[in-house]
């Protein structure tokens, strides 16, 4: 436990993109100026082989822990170092579990399945996602997958990566079997129709933050469309996006509880306090699909809506709290932990303007 009369160290290994992107550079004079304590909370880089030895390590390494498993020498060195400075700093609380940050969509929500809580509402799920093989038989694989179409194609790998973003929806067999032929491992998810609106869950500790953005439209048997529909997600799923894959949005519901119980859930099954959470709702049933989860997102909606000193704070918070633990202490009260699903705050941002 770090006492009160010595600054807190946190030290960061991530990306130099992340870290302009979640503006570490401003954090750190937050951090200094607000971090109470016997001189505030000190923010250093320690990727590039720093001799500091942090209390607490914020780390975004799940696309190198990703691509090392694939075999990738550069992130496999990226890794090795990362394994080496965890060794040399044992008594340093980290930010989140790297095992469970580094798992790809199959495995993530794999993990989800075999953990989630016994009392999670019915009408919350988690979306089921089916890995894509190269199979001779496809009418056999969709019928033992029990998939019916349309489907949703995504990318195997970082969700960081440019390419984690491109995605098709498929309408049919054939369309399925051309698809198949690629190299690229992808995910298969049912298309549930959600009239176009999608819910971004960001958490970070206790405080979770709700937004809305535009999506993909809806799909009626007997009106699919010929061809396979590929997009990337940054073209249809910004606040500012226009296309017309988007036509007909209409803005859903999740309340209050539910968001609650969407961020225990994920984080009592993967043991993480910093991460998203994309939602749609069925239009037909009003089930809560959880469609796509990851580690430290950009909290761009965050950043907008309420400002950086927002952000700063909570992920200031989430630093200050691990500081008193042990690594041990925090990743039991992280994993396996029955929550209190109302110690989350919720606050829901100012969303985007949805058909009438």
């Amino acid at each position: 436990m770090n006492g009160s009369s010595e600054r807190t160290v946190v030290g960061v290994w991530m990306p130099k993109d992340k870290w302009r992107k979640l503006r570490l550079d401003h954090f750190a004079r937050f951090c200094l100026e607000c971090g109470g304590g016997g001189g505030g909370v000190e923010l250093v880089d320690v990727s590039s082989g720093s001799q500091v030895r942090p209390h607490v390590l914020l780390q975004k390494v799940s696309d190198s822990a990703c691509e090392a498993s694939g075999g990738i020498a550069l992130d496999e060195k990226t890794m090795h170092e990362f394994r080496e400075f965890i060794k040399m700093n044992p008594n340093c609380v980290v930010i989140d579990d790297v095992q469970a940050c580094s798992l790809l969509r199959y495995e993530t929500y794999l993990r989800c399945i075999e953990r989630k809580p016994r009392d999670l509402p019915h009408n919350i799920i988690f979306s089921p996602v089916i890995p894509m093989q190269q199979a001779r038989d496809v009418s056999s694989f969709l019928s033992k997958s029990n998939l019916k179409f349309p489907i949703i194609c995504k990318p195997s790998n970082s969700h960081a990566l440019s390419s984690s973003h491109s995605m098709h929806i498929v309408f049919n067999q054939s369309h399925l079997e051309s698809l198949m032929k690629c190299t690229e491992p992808y995910t298969l998810q049912p298309y549930i129709n959600h009239d176009a609106f999608l819910h971004k869950i960001y958490v970070l500790g206790y405080k979770v933050y709700v937004a809305g953005r535009p999506s993909i439209r809806n799909f009626h048997p007997g009106h699919f469309p010929d061809e396979t529909i590929s997009f990337h997600t940054y073209d249809v799923s910004k606040t500012d996006s226009s296309s017309s894959l988007t036509e007909g949005m209409v803005r859903s519901e999740l309340g209050l509880s539910s968001v609650q119980e969407i961020a225990s859930a994920v984080a009592s099954c993967l043991g993480l306090t910093l991460f998203g959470v994309d939602v749609i709702v069925d239009r037909d049933t009003d089930v809560k699909h959880i469609i796509d989860i990851n580690y430290f997102p950009g909290f761009s909606d965050v950043f907008s809506a309420r400002g950086e000193d927002a952000v700063f704070k909570d992920l200031l918070d989430v630093c200050q709290k691990a500081a008193a633990c042990s690594r041990a202490v925090l990743t039991k009260h992280f994993m396996y932990h029955d929550f209190d699903t109302k110690l989350f705050q919720v606050e829901f941002l100012p969303s985007i303007e949805a058909v009438k």
